[in-house]
């Protein structure tokens, strides 16, 4: 039999199993979802897309051949004196590379305001002279920044953007004092005017026009180059309503610098955008290419944004 002398032998007591520990649980790392962030209620497309400070061109609603979109730059530094009254006048007729006519009124003088135009040296040739054959408007804008020591800035400033001609005369040379005048008191009391103060342009502001007529937009017209205050004027003047007038196509930016009690300096840049055509033995001509096409219904809320963006509420 198994076992010793005293019996049988004793089996060996198992060891009593230990509890397993119990799971360790892993650790899930909590992630909180992100919140969508939207985007600002406003047409901010169209803004991007109609300034100048966008290099990108703006589509056409039909094929209209190579063209070469061209952007330039004019500005003025002003000093205004005690007492002076300033208005800019800005647009893109399509036709030139004068984008801007400087009016001032000085102060305690009792001649007619000073006529000053300011062309973009690249397309101030005419076509005759060098210059495209051809071309139509794509965009235009103004920046302003007032320089002047921040003690001393001040005055009131007014940006119109109007899609409206002015009541101003055809020539705009023959522009009056009193004509003047009326002409700045109608601005100051359009409802869709914005008032400022010359020290809220210590940082540049960037205004930018907008299309009023995607017909005459999209219409290549023959290249004038430069255009003195008259020429110009009769793109923005009343007077040319008339069927023999120069059409207008895009909105006229207006700046309104009311007297201060101390001298102020300012950069005024006026900014253009076109799509010119150039004679076959040209550089201009080698590079042209189609502009790209896209449906009327996009192209028409880009105008209509750029149109709400361009004028802000009154303030």
């Amino acid at each position: 039999m198994p076992g010793g002398k005293n019996g049988p032998r004793a089996q060996p007591k198992k060891a009593a199993a230990k509890p397993s520990p119990p799971a360790k649980q892993a650790k899930k790392k909590q992630t909180v979802p992100k919140a969508r962030v939207k985007r600002a209620a406003g047409p901010r497309s169209g803004f991007a897309h109609l300034s100048p400070l966008n290099p990108s061109v703006i589509p056409t609603m039909r094929d209209t051949g190579k063209s070469l979109p061209v952007s330039a730059v004019c500005h003025d530094e002003l000093t205004m004196d005690v007492g002076d009254r300033v208005m800019y006048l800005i647009t893109n007729n399509g036709v030139s590379g004068t984008l801007m006519v400087r009016l001032v009124l000085p102060g305690g003088s009792l001649i007619d305001p000073l006529k000053t135009s300011f062309t973009c040296k690249v397309l101030e040739q005419s076509s005759t002279l060098g210059g495209p054959t051809s071309g139509r408007a794509m965009k235009a804008g103004a920046t302003i920044l007032n320089n002047t020591p921040m003690l001393d800035s001040g005055g009131r400033v007014y940006i119109l953007n109007t899609d409206q001609r002015l009541a101003i005369p055809d020539s705009l040379g023959a522009l009056t004092r009193g004509e003047f005048n009326t002409l700045c008191d109608t601005v100051k009391q359009s409802p869709l005017r914005r008032a400022f103060d010359g020290t809220d342009f210590k940082a540049p502001k960037h205004y930018h026009a907008h299309v009023t007529d995607p017909v005459v937009y999209e219409t290549f017209q023959s290249w004038d180059g430069t255009l003195n205050p008259d020429l110009f004027g009769s793109y923005i003047s009343e007077y040319g309503g008339g069927p023999t007038a120069n059409r207008k196509s895009m909105s006229t930016l207006i700046i309104l610098m009311e007297p201060a009690v101390k001298q102020q300096d300012y950069t005024v840049t006026a900014r253009g955008m076109w799509s010119t055509r150039w004679p076959l033995n040209t550089i201009g001509s080698v590079v042209s290419k189609d502009l790209p096409t896209a449906p009327a219904n996009v192209i028409d809320k880009t105008f209509k944004d750029g149109a709400a963006t361009a004028n802000p509420p009154p303030k």
